[in-house]
């Protein structure tokens, strides 16, 4: 049997890449640079009843796919929680399929013709979708957890992650197959890698340019997935990648959160206390033995409560304004998007409704505070510590972010203005 006891293996190439976030919520775990604890977000105690500081209920109603694209007759049905059903008024079906109908048909600009060739059974997606999971080498590597933890947390800044949290599988937040749980009992852990959005596109949004940029994040952290998912294989364990590439197995938002990479935003999405909304996520399934991070806090829904930008910008308006707007859904209370809006008006089908809409609306994701272009550097970090620990000067900080101008939406680079 291999036995993996390089000691040193996670701190050699500190010439090479960092972890310029804060190096994650378990200080045993952290191969990179880190702060001092006032400049880093409070790590808290797993409690029974919350993920995060997320309020969850004893009984999960869990997504099942088949069930939801019947109720639809659409293959997109489940990406709708079945509680926003409720959202869809008038003749819904007809509307999903005007949403499948333009996403299919022809369009004049050369850049979505592009992005539209990534789609299943096309090109470097159909490769990504078979690279996801492999054949398990058969010689199994003796591993410490927690080195082997830092090694991966590594490997994955090595490769150009910019955060990387380490959780145990919770099968309450595993999409079903027809009521059947598809994934095999041997995964036990959920490695989450984290990529922010390159931020001149999206302060384009809404644009063509500022879609490109999500597909960068994207496209950058399913490489990194399907890379370390090999390499774990090659270690003599099962691993899958579940990335937007290869799809997904999981609920990636419960997992960010009991990972220790942020608290749930007014926009629905995990936020996280360095990248803010501005980044995309994948993750790796395995049966590794690892040391997990742990949940954190910064005072995010009382910064939500009083920001609300997001809601205010939303072209559609499927952002909840106002405070206490959080509901139940399917056992988790939080901001609930109407996804359908969202949806309706992200894709080209915007233009049934908004005739002077753009594709790819990323406004509430730039507007928000929490995202800045520089966020690592010491400045914003005493922002952030200040805003975590004292709730009095929260409000003062989002007026600061006005006068200061970040959020402010910017033209497209002339030369791709051709294709708007």
């Amino acid at each position: 049997m291999k036995v993996f006891s390089n000691t040193r293996y996670p701190m050699s190439n500190r010439g090479l890449k960092f972890d310029l976030t804060w190096g994650g919520s378990n200080p045993a775990l952290r191969p990179g640079r880190w702060y001092p604890e006032f400049l880093s977000p409070r790590v808290i105690a797993n409690r029974p009843g919350y993920i995060s500081t997320t309020k969850v209920a004893p009984k999960i109603e869990r997504v099942d796919k088949v069930v939801a694209e019947k109720k639809t007759e659409s293959q997109m049905g489940f990406r709708f929680d079945p509680p926003e059903y409720r959202y869809f008024v008038g003749d819904w079906k007809k509307r999903i399929a005007r949403i499948q109908e333009t996403a299919s048909s022809h369009d004049p600009h050369p850049l979505h013709r592009v992005m539209k060739s990534l789609y299943p059974g096309d090109g470097f997606k159909k490769h990504m979708a078979n690279a996801g999971d492999g054949e398990v080498y058969s010689e199994k590597t003796d591993v410490d957890p927690s080195v082997f933890s830092r090694a991966v947390k590594q490997f994955a800044y090595d490769f150009g992650a910019e955060a990387v949290g380490i959780t145990r599988l919770n099968r309450d937040w595993v999409y079903l197959l027809d009521g059947e749980d598809p994934l095999p009992k041997e995964y036990t852990h959920v490695i989450i890698v984290a990529r922010r959005h390159p931020h001149w596109r999206i302060r384009h949004s809404p644009a063509y340019t500022s879609d490109l940029g999500s597909w960068v994040a994207y496209h950058h952290v399913s490489v990194i997935s399907v890379e370390i998912a090999d390499w774990i294989r090659e270690m003599g364990y099962p691993a899958k990648a579940n990335s937007v590439l290869t799809g997904y197995d999981i609920m990636m938002v419960p997992h960010e959160l009991q990972a220790g990479l942020g608290e749930q935003c007014r926009i629905g999405v995990n936020l996280h206390p360095i990248l803010g909304p501005a980044y995309k996520a994948s993750a790796i399934l395995t049966s590794l033995p690892l040391v997990t991070d742990r949940p954190i806090e910064f005072n995010l829904e009382s910064f939500c409560e009083k920001c609300e930008k997001c809601a205010q910008i939303c072209p559609p308006n499927a952002i909840p304004r106002g405070p206490g707007k959080k509901i139940l859904t399917r056992g988790i209370t939080k901001w609930q998007v109407d996804a359908f809006r969202c949806h309706t008006y992200w894709t080209l089908d915007n233009r049934y409704e908004y005739p002077n809409a753009h594709d790819a609306c990323a406004q509430c994701i730039y507007v928000c505070p929490w995202t800045k272009v520089n966020a690592e550097k010491w400045q914003h970090r005493m922002v952030v510590a200040m805003v975590s620990n004292f709730r009095w000067i929260q409000k003062f900080a989002i007026i600061m972010d006005d006068k200061v101008g970040y959020g402010r939406s910017a033209k497209a680079d002339p030369s791709w203005q051709k294709w708007f």
